[in-house]
């Protein structure tokens, strides 16, 4: 049961980061963003005594999560700039 709460904060997390990193940066930030995730959950995984396939599930989702909530905030991001108008001259698409 504790490794499902694990894996269930992380995706919820990493769905949230992924919608903040896509309102504030570009797509480029997503891939060091997927590798400290990875070195985090690693190191979580080998402090809980968690198995190697478990390790390797969370990091799949982890990353998977990530890239939809990049995709999710982009969605928002584009919704706003329609529904309220264009962004500020210096604003990155």
């Amino acid at each position: 049961m504790e490794t499902v709460a694990f894996m269930v904060v992380l995706a919820i997390g990493s769905l949230v980061v992924g919608a903040a990193l896509r309102l504030r940066w570009t797509v480029l930030s997503v891939v060091p963003a997927m590798l400290v995730v990875t070195m985090v959950i690693a190191g979580i995984g080998l402090a809980r005594s968690y198995g190697f396939w478990s390790i390797i599930a969370a990091v799949a989702l982890s990353a998977t999560c990530l890239q939809f909530g990049y995709l999710v905030g982009q969605s928002v991001r584009q919704a706003a700039r329609e529904r309220f108008g264009g962004g500020s001259p210096g604003d990155r698409t």
